[in-house]
């Protein structure tokens, strides 16, 4: 319910109690942070209930005696969204205002936990706990006046259902989080917290807690551009909202008990009533995805139709793939970001091969480690589009001291979108930034498999042997063949040739009656040309 100020005179009065109730609170969040107390004070000066106070473009949510300002996702271009999936008032006003995974206007300021699995099938093979926790504190730095201020690794042997880590570490690191004023969050850098884990470690260190799931949802969040973007991270929220409504069901959540006159009751009609809007919005996301992806498929169905090659190009999150796009095709436009997620939709580049063949590149979501099922099978609509390809390059970051686990990630999330094992053998795999590499490693190309190159994008390194091998795929791929014609000096074979194929190169003959041609085509294309200027015998 909203709260109306019936005067000038009342809306000062809430801002200067606000300003000298956050002024006594040094350990909150100030921007973002006012607990279940403020807000039932605030609802007995004009007789209204505490559940929900609201002010244009965000809205400040109150659950579990926590309180944050929402990420508003009503801010920029309304014409980029699908506003029966996106901006949905009766979703918002009962799930996300209560259970909205949270995005700070002022940032936070963060200590890093790295889990250190030390036995079983869940410790890491490729990889090791300061790896991990490099690559945790690199999300906390992409997202927008976040900072990370505090860093740690953790013993974990056997994972405690409650507390995650065993009582006495979780001593340690309660005590060591309680005595660190400067801190406003926890960042857990484990795949997904249980409710009930989520809970009892924020009711235990009394700061925001997040995990790598919401981490990385909330980068997509920011990256978000287009209206596809926006549905899919729509809708890879909402396996987030679904356990959090199962932790509620499990009895785990306390203010199932105290907040009885939220709006749905409590207990099980409390639970079913936001399941059954969840389920809703997840029929109008996947609804306006459809649409989306017939639109792709339209486009798609345009390239073929003008027989373009396509490359799609993958890899890790910052590995260089947009940067080696803007190296391949010279699109000036094309900005690259030194930073994870980049790029959350598959966008088509032209550009040309050494032998002048016109290819689409495609420029694609990276890839990440830890990251849940829902996550991935919520951008496989995007992804769809590598399926198509004609050839597929796995750009790599080689100067990543994870580099090999990196890889096996790549390789892993392909597989699980069913590429044609023919495109995932034949793929090229790009070893970037051999620039950065420590001089006492071998980055030449001698010990390498053959579908294998070293390159530098910024010193521009290898680009010539990668777009020969580019070809050479794309040609055995699309049974497209090089042949070498000789046709008349005046005829209207050449006009043909440019019109209906790739013509790479063309001299005179030493008499000047005939052209040495030398053009790309498939075989269709060569059946047309014979029976349009090839005179048959009789």
């Amino acid at each position: 319910m909203m709260m109306s100020l019936k005067s000038g005179r009342q809306l000062v009065t809430v801002v200067k109690w606000l300003s000298n109730y956050l002024s006594s609170a040094p350990r909150r969040n100030k921007t973002n942070l006012i607990d279940h107390r403020c807000m039932s004070s605030l609802a007995e000066k004009w007789n209204t209930p505490s559940t929900r106070m609201c002010s244009e473009p965000a809205t400040i949510c109150t659950s579990s005696g926590i309180s944050y300002r929402r990420y508003s996702e009503t801010s920029g271009n309304k014409d980029d969204y699908d506003d029966e999936a996106i901006e949905d008032e009766r979703y918002n006003e009962y799930v996300g205002d209560q259970l909205g995974y949270l995005l700070p206007e002022g940032g936070h300021r963060v200590l890093v936990v790295q889990p250190d699995i030390k036995w079983g099938p869940r410790k890491p093979r490729l990889t090791n706990a300061a790896l991990q926790l490099a690559e945790g504190c690199a999300l906390i730095k992409t997202l927008p006046k976040w900072q990370v201020v505090d860093k740690l690794t953790m013993s974990l042997k056997l994972e405690d259902k409650k507390h995650v880590f065993g009582k006495g570490n979780f001593a340690t690191l309660t005590k060591k989080v309680r005595s660190a004023t400067h801190l406003t969050a926890v960042f857990m850098n484990v795949n997904m917290l249980t409710y009930p884990q989520l809970k009892t470690l924020q009711n235990a260190w009394k700061v925001a807690v997040y995990d790598r799931y919401t981490i990385v949802l909330q980068i997509f969040k920011v990256h978000a551009r287009t209206r596809e973007a926006k549905l899919q991270v729509a809708l890879a929220e909402l396996p987030y909202f679904k356990s959090r409504l199962q932790g509620m069901h499990d009895g785990s959540l306390e203010w199932q008990q105290q907040d009885v006159s939220r709006i749905g009751g409590m207990g099980e009609s409390y639970i079913q009533l936001r399941q059954q809007i969840l389920q809703e919005r997840e029929l109008k996301i996947k609804k306006a995805l459809s649409k989306l992806r017939s639109k792709r498929q339209l486009l798609r169905e345009g390239r073929l139709k003008k027989d373009i090659p396509v490359v799609a190009i993958v890899g890790y999150t910052n590995a260089g793939k947009t940067s080696l796009i803007k190296a391949l095709t010279g699109e000036v436009e094309m900005e690259p970001k030194d930073q994870l997620f980049a790029t959350l939709d598959v966008t088509a580049h032209a550009g040309y091969l050494a032998s002048r063949l016109k290819v689409i590149f495609l420029d694609t979501v990276g890839f990440i480690s830890d990251i849940p099922t829902d996550l991935i099978e919520a951008f496989a609509a995007t992804l769809e589009d590598v399926l198509h390809a004609d050839a597929v390059v796995h750009i790599r970051d080689i100067s990543h001291p994870d580099t090999i686990s990196q890889r096996e990630r790549v390789i892993q999330t392909l597989a699980g979108l069913n590429l044609p094992l023919n495109i995932l053998d034949n793929m090229i795999e790009a070893c970037n930034k051999c620039d950065l590499v420590k001089s006492d490693i071998d980055t030449s190309d001698a010990n390498l498999a053959d579908n294998t190159v070293v390159i530098s994008v910024t010193e521009g390194t290898g680009l010539t042997r990668l777009r020969k091998m580019i070809e050479t795929a794309v040609l055995k791929s699309t049974g497209r063949q090089v042949k070498k014609l000789r046709i008349p000096m005046n005829g209207e074979h050449l006009g043909w040739l440019y019109k209906e194929t790739t013509v790479c190169s063309s001299r005179a003959s030493e008499d000047g009656q005939y052209l040495y041609v030398e053009c790309i085509m498939n075989e269709a294309s060569y059946a047309r040309f014979k029976a349009n200027f090839v005179r048959r015998k009789s």
